[in-house]
């Protein structure tokens, strides 16, 4: 049988050897097949992206592609560097893999924002089992009917047995009966914490928090990478990889499940936490992620007319999607509202309170999938735009994620640049919120025009711009040097990707305010979720076109709204309900093969003019 062993070094993926191995496989199949973790290959392997880079250290390899001949300057071909996707070994091959060191990647979406959280009525409650009235010949009421009262309304209850096998030992001690919902699920110890765990699933980043039900605070959190990452960096490039076999689809589950698992394991072991004190989990996400998580067939999400397996509220057991640190609690999947308008969303809106609000506002969450919400008073209406991976590095040169050593301020002045990157390090690429801040800043010196042209070395004497293998680029780094070899840069490409993305995203909402028949002017707070939209400075966004300019000053991050929706879920009855009446009272609109939206597309394309 053909075998791939390796040799990690000192990084979390250095030279691994790779022996006896099928000619016609890539590396990056090989890369897949073993498991190893940290490599990223932002298109799922379709060759676009140019991310999913190695070095061949030793051994005999197939000729480079058209493909590599593209995506790899001249220099890096002469060093050894190859796309994955488009090499395979000839003979036992020795590769370099730590351009994909992700070691000390830092997430900063982990933090849950929002507005202050009323604490009514929570979910999970609690019975002394010391103060039962005691039975007699008149009053024959079983246990559990006087354990709970009227807690519950409802006919059937799903009761775990062991707790009916123990409740009579526990009458009359100090332990309490644990309802979720009116509903008995344990029994507890006095003074015993429960806690709750509630999820975002982000395409790029997965966060867990770890909530104090008593108080309905999040007292600890676990993020990372999502680990589905490697298969794709988009949901389109995900859905591609599950739906081409059934093994794919279930590695890709397994994937996202074993992570999540994985960060409540170490959220417990933090806190001397046991699995019984752990209550539920609650998900958020987007709907391609609540459909992976499941198990559930995409593809009727990617292909016209982008109908999902399931948008409501379900609860699943834990244990049948997989997971092992707690298989006895329920799964809770909050709700979306379409195919491309997810639970990250109707979470989202909750927090931000655009539903209860009688002025015009607007919810964005900038990602792969500009995802929106328009409302006054209680009409609301979303969309989704297919804004691409640009704002998360994947289809830019020197592109990154929100890691340590990505470059995520960038400050231009006639002679200099000037830039920070996430922890203080040196940099190893740029990520979305510094590449807006330096196209921003590029459009802003005029070294880049309204039609998204680069000046060429001949039209200016700023430092910053050179050449690179013939192509002018703009050198955030390195600007003593002679050359751009050694420097983090914007190509041409790496700008018009910018537009593709941006021009998405403003007609998406010009179309949205066209449908409200509400002007710019009239829109009174606009309101940027996820981690991505805490970070980017509005500034920039206006300067790019990215939001309105005149909505510059009324825009507000509110963290990671979808985190905080899922976590206000998890613990109070009436901030659930209106969840859940959110996604019920959403319009969506579809914007694939609608008119104005083109003609919106089309006048975004272009970055804004001077007044």
């Amino acid at each position: 049988m053909n075998t791939i062993t390796y040799t990690k070094h000192n990084t979390l993926l250095g030279e691994y050897q790779i022996k006896k191995l099928e000619e016609e496989r890539s590396f990056l199949d090989l890369i897949h097949d073993h498991g190893i973790e940290g490599f990223d290959a932002p298109c799922g392997g379709n060759g676009t992206c140019g991310k999913c880079r190695i070095t061949i250290v030793s051994g005999s390899v197939s000729h480079v592609t058209e493909n590599e001949k593209k995506r790899l300057s001249s220099r890096e071909l002469s060093a050894g560097i190859r796309l994955a996707c488009s090499c395979s070994p000839r003979s036992d091959v020795v590769i370099d893999l730590s351009h994909h060191d992700l070691e000390s990647a830092v997430i900063s979406a982990a933090s849950s924002g929002g507005r202050q959280v009323s604490r009514i009525k929570p979910r999970i409650t609690r019975k002394p089992l010391d103060m039962l009235p005691d039975g007699s010949l008149e009053d024959q009421r079983a246990l559990l009917s006087k354990a709970i009262g009227n807690a519950s309304a409802s006919l059937s209850m799903k009761v775990p047995s062991a707790l009916l096998s123990s409740l009579h030992s526990h009458i009359g001690t100090e332990a309490d009966l644990v309802l979720k919902d009116g509903v008995p699920k344990r029994i507890a110890h006095r003074g015993e914490k429960l806690y709750s765990i509630a999820v975002d699933i982000g395409t790029t980043t997965v966060v867990c928090y770890l909530v104090d039900l008593e108080f309905g605070e999040v007292i600890d959190n676990f993020s990372g990478l999502n680990a589905q990452k490697k298969f794709g960096a988009d949901v389109i490039s995900r859905i591609a990889y599950a739906t081409s076999s059934v093994e794919q689809q279930v590695r890709l589950q397994r994937a996202i499940v074993s992570q999540i698992d994985s960060g409540i394991r170490a959220l417990a072991e933090r806190h001397t936490i046991s699995p019984e004190q752990i209550m539920q989990i609650t998900i958020a996400g987007n709907t391609t992620m609540m459909h992976l998580l499941a198990g559930a067939d995409t593809s009727g999400i990617a292909a016209s007319p982008f109908i999902p397996v399931f948008t409501d509220f379900l609860t699943v057991p834990a244990v049948e999607l997989g997971f092992t640190f707690t298989p006895n609690l329920e799964v809770e999947l909050l709700p979306s509202v379409a195919a491309y308008v997810g639970a990250d969303i109707t979470a989202g809106i909750h927090v931000a309170g655009i539903h209860v609000d009688n002025t015009p506002s607007i919810l964005l969450d900038i990602g792969t999938n500009g995802e929106m919400a328009f409302s006054i008073s209680d009409h609301i209406i979303c969309c989704s735009t297919a804004a691409g991976p640009a704002f998360e590095g994947a289809n830019i040169t020197f592109g990154t994620g929100g890691v340590r050593g990505a470059i995520d301020t960038v400050k231009l002045d006639d002679h200099t640049v000037s830039y920070t990157t996430i922890g203080g390090i040196d940099p190893i690429g740029i990520c979305g919120s510094g590449i807006i801040d330096c196209v921003a800043e590029l459009i802003r010196t005029g070294l880049v025009d309204y039609t998204g042209r680069l000046l060429t070395p001949e039209e200016t004497d700023h430092p910053g711009i050179k050449y690179c293998d013939g192509d002018p680029v703009f050198c955030i780094t390195a600007l003593d040097e002679e050359s751009a070899d050694h420097a983090v840069y914007l190509t041409q490409k790496d700008i018009r990707e910018v537009q593709l993305a941006k021009a998405a995203i403003a007609a998406g909402l010009q179309t949205l305010l066209s449908e409200a028949g509400v002007a710019e002017a009239d829109v009174e707070h606009l309101y940027l979720a996820g981690g991505f939209g805490s970070y980017i400075r509005p500034e920039s966004a206006g300067e790019i076109g990215l939001i309105p300019k005149q909505l510059v000053a009324r825009t507000k991050a509110i963290g990671n709204s979808s985190g905080e929706g899922a976590v206000r879920f998890s613990c109070w009855e009436d901030h659930a309900h209106d969840i859940l009446t959110v996604a019920q009272h959403c319009q969506y609109i579809e914007l694939s093969g609608h008119r104005e939206f083109q003609d919106f597309y089309i006048q975004e394309m272009l970055f804004p003019m001077e007044d």
